[in-house]
């Protein structure tokens, strides 16, 4: 009790990086369930053109330096 203003929303502040899981601003308790909501909301808000033209996959799946293209122009 007395957390939920702590808890933070999917917005990193870092391009393409969004925060997830149960101990995020859900509106649920610390619960699988809302780490479940919570990895949603940071899908949308990444797929809600929060991304940065300037942002790049990174992981072993990384291998292009073109920026990721997300809903805009080619």
């Amino acid at each position: 009790p007395g957390t939920a203003a702590l808890r933070p929303g999917p917005d990193s502040g870092r391009p393409g990086i969004a925060l997830a899981g149960a101990w995020t601003a859900t509106g649920w308790p610390d619960t699988m369930e809302s780490a479940a909501r919570s990895g949603a909301s940071a899908a949308r808000f990444l797929l809600s053109g929060a991304l940065s033209s300037e942002w790049r996959p990174i992981g072993r799946h990384s291998t292009s330096k073109a920026p990721l293209n997300v809903g805009g122009d080619a």
